[in-house]
Formats: structure tokens, C-alpha cells, sequence
């Protein structure tokens, strides 16, 4: 049988079940919970059966694409309702094709990565919403994140028993069954269609490379984000990203990479919790994922460009992206301590403590000190002064570029009732009233392009000149 007619065989076949599923769905014979689950187990079996009478991975990543394109439109439009009309915001839908295109892309031709980690996606959210919904079972109906406590225990299950039938040794799985989970109950809004599968492929992928060290990088990462959860440092799912990260840093990077990283998340940490209540802007809350993310996702990306690609540039921009992110930090709340009120970096005028775009003498100071603590691993490491000196005024640098961003792109918002200006539109129980900024560029998004834009010059200028 020909490639094409097998592809145009399986294409039917999805669109097929779409539209039955669409149908008991305006019917009212099934809800829109159940639609989503039987698209969810249904595609992706369908999949399963199709790819062994695939040579290559061309036909897969064509109707990924297409689906990609076609559930983006639905979501807009809203043709088929039966996918969408759940009780939350989601771009699961988007998301779930696409990372069939990206599992499949790289790893067509390894069975134990592509098969474990499309099997979670395939079934694990399928599996974990009937288990957290409808097993009578009180505690498994516990919230464990944004999921069910049931609904993780399944995915994590099925992670486990899929790497132990590859081969897998006992720890190993279950340490990655642990990150699967964290992967799936530290995102929400659809996200975790995306972070669990593409996650666990890489994991596994590199799992030849880090399974002496992945038992011990998983222990060391839990002993710091339960704590950190417990002490109020981090929000659950905050926990659970940092996990992810802390992990993967221990153990594709070792000390090297996880001292810095750590250096970061105690002081700023500490820092935030000192200072708390000195602001009506900052107010010393736990961060969550997004968060996490936004100071850690660009440093984890460089460590695996330094995986994929290895070149001593990595570990510089890998520094200069958390100088940036601990400049930042310790200037807002090193500035809160000064008894001169900050102005605004664009048009020098007063502004409350903690404001984003507020700089201060004192506020300046901290940020420079946080900025060349973090530049410190580099000659700790064995690089050059030149380049300490260099990656720690690049650390400011994007600290100064965080914070012409606050003072102009940034969204912000004002609470009537506490005064507070936020980043989000609704604090106190109430919607808050805009002030000024770009909708969707909030305080982490404006973080994450300080640390993004510091690194990419630092980068820019040190290529020119050279890393001796």
C-alpha cells in the first residue's frame, strides 16, 4: 500500500472521528469532557496503528501540521464546540498536534522515546481526567497543582510502566515518571499537551548520557523545591517547574551549571521574603511557574544548546541570562530599603518603591552587586577576568534594559481597594483598572526579554573579542 493512500487513509480516519464526536456532542448524547477524551485516546491510537506503515516521518508531520493549523482556526472560530466547550481556557488543541510534529520529527526512528512520550500525551490526560473525576476514591480527588491527585498518580503510572518495559532500571523511571508528572501538573491552559510529551522525549532521548547521575540530581532538585513550597518561597506549581529545571541542570550540567542557578533562587528568594510589606507593588508572594519560568527557562535553554551543541559560549550566556534575572531582583528589593524614593528611568519622575521602571542610587548599587555575584562562577570556573567583568555589566545592562521595559511596554494595573499596581487585571476580589502598557506584556514577560536581550549581546560582543 502507498505512503499516500495511508496518509490520506488516516487523515479520513481523524477527520472521521472529529465529526462523529462532534455530532453526539451537539446531540447531547455525550458531553464536551467526553469528546475531548475520546479525540485525545482516538487520534492518537489511530496514529499508533499508521506509523509502522510509514518508511518515514513526512506523512506524520504533514497532517500534524495541517491539524495544527486547523484546530488554531477552530479555536479562533469555534466550528467544532464538542473540543473546545470546557470549563477553561485552553490551547491544548494547538498544542497537541504540534507536539506530535516535534516527537516526530526528531525521534521517528527511536521506538522507546516516541512511543513513551506520545503515550502520555495520547493517554495519560485521557486516563488521569476519568480517574480524578469519577474514582470514588476521596484523596485521589485532591487537588495536586492545577490536576487532580488521582489524574497524576495515572500518568505517572503509566510513564513508569512504559520505561520499565523498555528496559529502564527501577529508579531511573521512576525518577522520570516524577518529572512526567511535574512536566503535566506544573502547567495548565493546555500547556502541559506540550511540555509533557517534548520533555520526557528529551529526557529519554539523553537518558544513556545522564542515568548515573539522574537518581542524585532528582533528589537534590526535590530537597530544594519542597522546602522552598513549604517555606513559601514557591507556589505549587512553581514547585513543581523547579523540580523540572533543577534536575535537568544537576544532571546534564553538574555543580557547575547548578551553582549559579541556585545562588540565584536562595538570595532572591531570601531577599523577596526580607523585604516583604516594604512596597505596595511587590508584595513578597511565592513565585509560580510562570515565574520560574521566566528566570529560568532561557538559562535551562542554554544548557541544552550546550547539550545539542557544545561550545564554552553557553556557559557565559547561561551566567550573563541569571546575572541579569538576580540584578534585577536585588535591585527592586535592595531598593526598597532606601529612604530616597526611586524616580522613573524614562522621565525621572517620583515613583512608589517597587515600582517597574523605578532605578535608585541604592536600588543601582544592589543591582550591580547581584549582577557580578552571579558573573562570579566565571572565574570560579576558570574564565578569564575580561569575561567576569564583561558578563557582569551585561548582567546590568539587562537590568537596565528590565527596566526602561517596566517603565513603558509593561502592563500595569491599579486595585481601588489596596492601591496595589499589578500585572494582573484582578486582585482583591475585584477586576482592576488599567493604567498603561501592552496587554500581554507583563513582569515576566519583561523579565524574560531583559535576561533574552542581555544575553544576546553579551553573546553579539563576546564572539567578536573572543572568550580568552
Amino acid at each position: 500500500m502507498s505512503q499516500l493512500l495511508i496518509t490520506v487513509i488516516l487523515f479520513l480516519a481523524i477527520f472521521a472521528l472529529l465529526g462523529v464526536s462532534e455530532f453526539l456532542h451537539k446531540k447531547g448524547v455525550v458531553s464536551a469532557e467526553f469528546v475531548r477524551k475520546l479525540v485525545h485516546v482516538g487520534v492518537g491510537t489511530l496514529i499508533f496503528i499508521a506509523y509502522p506503515f510509514f518508511k518515514g516521518p513526512t506523512p506524520i508531520l504533514i497532517l500534524s501540521g495541517l491539524f495544527v493549523v486547523m484546530n488554531a482556526v477552530n479555536l479562533a472560530v469555534g466550528a467544532f464546540r464538542g473540543m473546545e466547550d470546557v470549563d477553561r481556557e485552553s490551547i491544548g488543541t494547538v498544542l497537541y498536534p504540534l507536539s506530535v510534529f516535534f516527537v516526530t520529527l526528531f525521534f521517528f526512528r527511536e521506538k522507546i522515546v516516541l512511543f513513551t512520550s506520545l503515550s502520555a500525551l495520547f493517554y495519560g490526560d485521557a486516563f488521569a481526567a476519568i480517574v480524578g473525576k469519577k474514582y470514588p476514591i476521596k484523596v485521589f480527588k485532591t487537588k495536586f497543582g492545577s490536576k487532580s491527585l488521582g489524574g497524576s498518580l495515572v500518568v505517572g503510572l503509566l510513564i513508569f510502566l512504559l520505561l520499565i518495559f523498555w528496559g529502564v532500571n527501577f529508579i531511573n523511571a521512576f525518577v522520570i515518571a516524577f518529572l512526567g508528572v511535574s512536566l503535566e501538573a506544573g502547567f495548565f491552559g493546555g500547556i502541559d499537551n506540550l511540555t509533557l510529551p517534548l520533555g520526557l522525549a528529551f529526557i529519554i532521548h539523553y537518558l544513556p548520557a545522564i542515568r548515573d547521575t539522574l537518581a542524585i540530581s532528582g533528589l537534590l532538585a526535590f530537597l530544594i523545591a519542597i522546602p522552598s513550597i513549604y517555606l513559601g518561597f514557591l507556589t505549587f506549581d512553581g514547585g513543581m517547574v523547579t523540580f523540572v529545571l533543577g534536575t535537568l541542570i544537576f544532571a546534564f550540567g553538574g555543580l557547575k551549571w547548578a551553582l549559579p542557578i541556585l545562588t540565584f533562587f536562595l538570595t532572591s528568594s531570601i531577599l523577596t521574603k526580607l523585604v516583604k510589606g516594604r512596597s505596595v507593588v511587590k508584595s513578597g508572594e511565592a513565585r509560580d511557574s510562570a515565574q520560574v519560568l521566566a528566570n529560568g527557562g532561557l538559562p535551562l535553554a542554554f544548557l541544552i544548546f550546550n547539550v545539542i551543541f557544545p561550545s564554552q559560549i553557553w556557559y557565559v550566556l547561561y551566567v550573563v541570562s541569571l546575572a541579569v534575572v538576580n540584578s534585577d531582583t536585588w535591585s527592586t528589593e535592595i531598593g526598597t530599603l532606601s529612604r530616597m524614593m526611586p524616580r522613573s528611568i524614562v522621565n525621572f519622575r517620583v515613583l512608589p518603591k517597587g515600582s517597574s521602571g523605578a532605578v535608585s542610587p541604592c536600588g543601582s548599587f544592589g543591582g550591580l552587586l547581584g549582577s557580578f555575584i552571579i558573573a562570579a562562577f566565571l572565574i570560579i570556573y576558570g574564565y578569564s577576568w575580561k569575561i567576569f567583568v564583561l558578563a557582569g555589566l551585561f548582567g546590568f545592562l539587562g537590568n537596565v534594559i528590565d527596566s526602561i521595559l517596566g517603565a513603558t511596554v509593561e502592563i500595569q494595573y491599579k486595585c481601588p481597594k489596596c492601591g496595589g499596581i499589578f500585572d494582573v487585571d484582578w486582585h482583591c476580589g475585584i477586576r482592576l483598572e488599567r493604567l498603561r502598557g501592552i496587554k500581554w506584556f507583563g513582569n515576566n514577560m519583561v523579565n524574560f526579554t531583559a535576561s533574552l536581550a542581555g544575553s544576546l549581546i553579551a553573546g553579539i560582543i563576546l564572539l567578536s573579542i573572543g572568550l580568552s
